[in-house]
């Protein structure tokens, strides 16, 4: 509303003063917008200096409009007194906080106008003296322009207009002036040339004066922030520091959309900058620039949020704006143009809402985005696309807008959401132990409206299981769950999104598409399952990682956990196609090393901790034939990862289960390989192991009898015990003969036999200096490279290898050794191999001649 406060004085009853402040109330009367919600005028006739102080204080006026008399002296004329230039300008200076226009319709008041812009934002005075048709003609034309929502400039315009009618046409009757003037508005796009009012006397045109644009001085700001809740900004340094590079004025994009899930901190963020920005241009009145921070004459907030989350559960917001309307209002209140809502027309508010945000560099805050209708969305996004170069915006939305540039923030790292549980314990005035801290962090991750929340419910007396959940056999409380999911969630169930939502708890790490849409349950709906998985990333439940993967946040899962025990026949029929994708995935990728067999061992890699937790969670409810698939078909991968404390626990594990459940084949297999890891781990354990396993060896099959004598063998070597490390080996070669195996395994094993006999020929001549052994130990690594090669034994190959560059340098042909590890070693590489690649580099140090070091 539009507060004008006319002050009439006219102690020598000499001009019109009465006529013309009954013509500016008609005048407004008559306009488009002339409802007491747009507009309020009060007269005061006979205006007293002791009334000027009280009628300020209670009223609060837009616009001071004085008729009366001016003086040659720069004063003006009350009933009582005349008061000086200096006491008028310092009135309006302290009036400053909500008066935007003076109108000194009085003689010679043009030096009063002139100063009283450097405090208030327009002042229209009169050069020298005026006669009442014209005063009274300029007040007509002013104020029905005004009451039509025109700027304050144009409105002048208007005035002057008026005066050159009543001029020109030497009109003397008041009702001929209105009537002409009335004639002119209202004309949308009217131009007043100034060959026009050049037709004016230069004497007697009335002087405007507006308040100069200083951007750099002048540091006063439309704001209407709401105030922070917090006395630090904790964390996310960097993305706040890309957040106020991308609203800076001069960026070519000027919409900013901050995305993330409910409660992470979007609107902390945001308003942080804002806060900054703000800060940043207060410092300008003091020369003390700050580098690198964006400054708006106007920063304005606008929140579609209908609730906020307390200690005290989900309260609702009393003000929000959730329609494009209301956006424009908040607008309008904020940068005190009460005329843009004095319009019912979309188009004609649109367009002033544009003029007045380009009069001035804005940032335009949209806080909630999410919550705002569909309809209304696109009206608002259409408005935001439309800004003027002068106005940034952000939006903050749970919801991916996904055409604007975009800013996704997740979880406080762990010491930032400590140092927030500090910092909020120590607000509020609790204590919350360092383990309750810990405790509030591995149930609710970083997200900080969670970590506010569990310390205000602290604060007011609740002990931990209440404020972790644990009470109503939950993994979240009800409050957390329904201010940070409900909302989100609800529309979802019995949709494919929300079979996607639960069965992504399945995971330990983030599940490859083809995985969370087989557990799903989703594999033969390709086209439900990824408008389902955008959906879920559009709400920000979700996100995609590198390589088609999907993540969730923790506080996420667990919602969706308490969202899973809701639906018990989906829970059980996903678990069963959860453990059954792993078996195939692990028989798919695991198995024995052949060829390039890193490859394949990569898969097993990314998986590694969900097919942990697949084997654990089958470990507890006793399914052993699950476990024995996935076990063998990921045995050589944790055995040549190294992973031995691991390997021993699930043959141990096999060990047990197997006699239960009569399996001696598996039970046998089992106490091998056992062994063979407690050989590698210098565990004498190995010793009676084996020796049970080879009593009971008639159980199993003659392959497996073979690896068996094989793993003998190799215990025996780690002895010293060479001579009978052949005889075993030599017992492994005739249960390969006697076994039927395709060819490509019956060379594996003969590869195998010659590696180990070349081995312990190496290790006989390194203790007795036995050319022979020497030799023999050349010839049998040669064979193990060939035959590897013919069956594409990759990794056996590269060991034979590696031996033979030893034996090279040995022999002092370090150009051929050279070769042999250049190669050796890339495949190593390749292959990942931390062992062969160490055993590689110390062979490197060794085959350089001492007389090429430089």
């Amino acid at each position: 509303m539009t507060k004008i406060l006319i002050l009439e004085a006219n102690p020598q009853s000499d001009i019109q003063t009465s006529d013309e402040t009954r013509d500016i109330q008609e005048a407004i009367k008559q306009s488009r917008f002339s409802n007491s919600e747009k507009f309020e005028v009060r007269l005061q006739p006979s205006t007293r200096s002791t009334d000027l102080h009280k009628l300020i204080h209670e009223y609060k006026p837009d616009i001071i409009h004085f008729c009366g008399h001016g003086t040659e002296n720069d004063e003006l004329q009350f009933r009582d007194i005349k008061i000086s230039k200096e006491a008028l300008i310092d009135l309006f200076r302290l009036s400053q906080e909500h008066l935007r226009c003076v109108v000194l319709n009085s003689c010679f008041s043009e030096q009063q106008a002139r100063q009283v812009v450097e405090h208030i934002d327009f002042a229209i005075g009169m050069k020298q003296a005026i006669r009442d048709d014209a005063a009274i003609a300029f007040a007509i034309g002013f104020y029905q322009a005004i009451g039509y929502g025109e700027s304050y400039e144009r409105a002048f315009l208007f005035g002057c207009n008026a005066i050159q009618i009543a001029i020109n046409n030497r009109i003397k009757n008041k009702e001929e002036i209105i009537q002409k003037v009335r004639k002119l508005i209202p004309i949308d796009d009217i131009s007043i040339s100034e060959s026009d009012r050049a037709n004016i006397p230069e004497h007697k045109k009335p002087a405007f004066f507006q308040k100069q644009k200083q951007e750099k001085l002048n540091t006063s700001v439309y704001c209407n922030l709401p105030q922070p809740d917090y006395p630090k900004f904790i964390g996310r340094e960097e993305i706040l520091r890309e957040l106020l590079n991308k609203i800076d004025p001069e960026y070519r994009q000027h919409i900013t959309v901050v995305e993330g899930i409910g409660g992470v901190g979007k609107t902390a963020l945001v308003l942080e900058a804002s806060y900054r920005c703000l800060e940043a241009m207060r410092k300008l009145s003091i020369n003390n620039l700050e580098p690198n921070i964006p400054t708006f004459k106007a920063i304005i907030f606008t929140s579609a949020k209908k609730t906020y989350l307390t200690s005290r559960g989900v309260l609702k917001r009393p003000r929000f704006e959730e329609t494009l309307q209301e956006i424009f209002r908040t607008i309008a209140d904020i940068l005190n143009q009460p005329n843009i809502l004095m319009t019912q027309d979309f188009e004609e508010q649109l367009k002033l809402v544009r003029k007045c945000l380009s009069q001035q560099t804005t940032l335009l805050i949209i806080d909630n985005m999410e919550t705002i209708s569909r309809q209304e969305q696109e009206k608002v996004i259409s408005f935001l696309d439309d800004l003027p170069l002068s106005t940034q915006a952000i939006v903050t939305s749970r919801e991916r807008i996904g055409f604007h540039r975009s800013i996704r923030i997740s979880e406080l790292s762990k010491e930032d959401s400590l140092k927030l549980i500090k910092q909020e314990a120590k607000n509020k005035a609790v204590k919350v132990s360092d383990y309750q801290a810990e405790r509030f962090y591995s149930t609710f991750g970083g997200v900080p409206i969670a970590l506010i929340y569990a310390v205000g419910q602290r604060a007011i007396g609740y002990n931990l299981k209440k404020i972790l959940g644990l009470r109503e056999n939950q993994r979240l409380p009800k409050d957390l769950n329904r201010f940070l999911f409900e909302r989100s969630v609800k529309p979802l169930r019995e949709k494919p999104a929300h079979r996607l939502l639960l069965s992504i708890t399945f995971f330990q790490s983030p599940p490859s598409y083809n995985a969370l849409i087989t557990i799903a349950g989703l594999e033969e709906e390709p086209i439900n399952a990824e408008e389902g998985l955008a959906t879920l990333q559009q709400l920000s439940l979700v996100s995609e990682e590198e390589g088609e993967r999907y993540s969730i946040l923790p506080i996420t899962h667990k919602y969706a956990l308490d969202e899973l025990a809701k639906h018990k026949e989906f829970l059980n029929a996903a678990r069963t196609r959860w453990v059954n994708w792993y078996i195939e995935f692990t028989k798919q990728y695991g198995g024995k090393d052949w060829d390039t067999w890193r490859i394949r061992y990569d898969y097993l890699a990314l998986e590694w901790e969900n097919i942990a937790s697949v084997l654990y969670w089958c470990a507890a409810r006793d399914k052993y034939e699950e476990i024995k698939q996935i076990w063998l078909n990921i045995d050589r991968y944790v055995d040549l990862g190294c992973y031995w404390r691991t390997r021993r626990h699930w043959w141990a594990w096999l060990i047990s289960k197997s006699q239960k459940n009569y399996d001696r084949a598996t039970y046998v297999r089992a106490l091998s390989e056992r062994a063979w890891t407690l050989t590698l781990m210098g565990d004498e354990e190995a010793e009676n192991v084996l020796n049970i396993a080879w009593e009971m060896k008639d159980c199993v099959d003659l392959d497996i009898q073979a690896h068996l004598a094989n793993h003998i063998a190799v215990h025996r070597i780690t002895q010293m015990k060479y001579d009978e490390a052949l005889e075993w080996l030599k017992q492994q070669e005739q249960l390969v003969d006697r076994a039927e195996l395709e060819e490509k395994e019956h060379i594996r094993h003969q590869a195998c036999i010659s590696y180990y006999r070349a081995e312990i020929s190496y290790w006989k001549w390194k203790n007795a200096g036995d050319k022979l052994e020497y030799n023999s130990a050349k010839k049998l690594f040669k064979e193990v490279y060939e035959k590897g090669q013919v069956i594409k034994w990759q990794r056996f190959t590269n060991y034979a290898q590696n031996w033979l560059a030893d034996l090279e340098i040995i022999d002092g042909t370090f150009d051929e050794a050279e070769k042999l590890l250049k190669s050796g070693l890339h495949v190593a590489e390749i292959s990942k191999e931390r062992r062969r690649i160490g055993h590689y580099n110390a062979s490197y140090a060794g085959s350089i001649p001492f007389w090429k070091i430089d």
